[in-house]
């Protein structure tokens, strides 16, 4: 009986995420990526490739996929630190990276007839791709960027590592086209949310670890976000710093404290007067370490994420701080219903504040109405 080999060309986007700890609200472009660099910001992508290959090998025999890769930072060097064999392509990346390596990558890969790519990177690494790839071959995202409104991205890295063993035990790999979305980061640095639809790229066919396209709709309901707002404000303690995410329910609350809103990024507020605004990881730590202070924090529609997703300031040494009794999460309960049973997510590095969680979750979905909802 012959053994099904998967081949499996696997691409790294080493730059993917870097931005959003630094409040630059996405990582596209060398001129980004520099100052991102020069803001202090460090590279996170690889450790998001490594949590996936990590569950991997728990879950099943490499000898089942045979890896094609670039050497370097672009695949090799995570696939060697991982101790797991791979065919190197004869190309060297650029250093820092860019988008004509993805490219060029991409096109070695169709030349090697991989089964399916496995990438990791953001919104621009999927478009990159899909220039290229078009539904040629299949593609699984690793998401470890700061925009990622693709549905061709699993839920979390872990859920690649799930999706990528079932697809080892069957040579047969059923498939779905899924959209490939990425949004204007120069609008998006003036509080406008701009996406644009790029085309369709086939995924493997495996709902419970591929995550939805991301929901960009303003609620039709606008009573909701007043109401809460209200409750909010009246319930805000002089004395308690508080970290305000993005989200339209947090804008209008904003708005009717006259105070000035970064719609997506992060603000701190005392005493209803502004104390920092568009805050990086490191200006969130510092006022952290300085104030009592909660967080308030919306969940994003049709995906259901907490953390992980358009809001990296919040990153594993925040939430190493996080106190879970002093975080405030806000859903409209029609949002929480499009997520039909789906768990929320906390795509993070910091497994401990997953635990404090408790695997619930109590969110505010109206004037002083909560509801509980399962975490994972």
């Amino acid at each position: 009986m012959s053994t099904h080999i998967l081949k499996v060309g696997l691409l790294i986007n080493p730059w993917a995420g870097i931005g959003g700890q630094v409040a630059l609200k996405g990582s596209d472009g060398i001129n980004i990526v520099n100052e991102a660099l020069k803001r202090g910001a460090t590279p996170s992508c690889e450790k998001k490739v490594e949590q996936c290959f990590t569950l991997f090998k728990q879950l099943t025999d490499n000898s089942k996929i045979q890896w094609i890769c670039a050497p370097g930072e672009m695949g090799g060097h995570t696939l060697k630190k991982m101790h797991i064999p791979f065919n190197p392509i004869n190309y060297n990346a650029h250093s820092p990276s860019t988008s004509a390596d993805t490219i060029k990558i991409a096109q070695l890969f169709i030349q090697e007839k991989v089964d399916l790519i496995l990438f990791a990177g953001g919104d621009g690494t999927a478009r990159d791709l899909y220039t290229i790839i078009g539904n040629k071959v299949p593609v699984l995202g690793i998401p470890a960027g700061v925009k990622i409104h693709s549905g061709v991205y699993a839920i979390t890295p872990q859920d690649a590592a799930r999706c990528l063993a079932e697809l080892t035990q069957n040579p047969m790999m059923q498939i779905t086209e899924q959209e490939v979305r990425d949004i204007n980061e120069e609008a998006f640095r003036a509080n406008k949310v701009q996406t644009r639809f790029f085309g369709l790229m086939h995924t493997p066919s495996k709902p419970q670890y591929i995550q939805a396209v991301k929901s960009c709709g303003i609620e039709s309901d606008e009573l909701l976000n007043e109401e809460i707002a209200d409750f909010l404000i009246e319930t805000l303690d002089e004395n308690t710093l508080y970290f305000i995410g993005s989200g339209k329910t947090l804008d209008c609350m904003m708005q009717k404290l006259n105070l000035p809103n970064t719609l997506l990024g992060v603000d701190a507020i005392m005493n209803q007067k502004i104390i920092q605004s568009d805050l990086t990881a490191n200006n969130v730590l510092n006022l952290m370490n300085q104030h009592t202070h909660k967080l308030l924090l919306s969940v994003i529609g049709g995906q259901g994420h907490i953390f992980g997703r358009g809001n990296h300031q919040f990153n594993q040494s925040v939430l190493e701080k996080l106190s879970p009794s002093n975080l405030t999460v806000i859903a409209h309960k029609r949002k929480l219903l499009n997520l039909n049973n789906r768990p929320l997510i906390i795509d993070s590095f910091d497994e401990n504040f997953k635990n404090k969680l408790n695997n619930r979750i109590t969110i505010l979905t109206g004037y002083d109405q909560w509801v509980s909802y399962p975490i994972r």
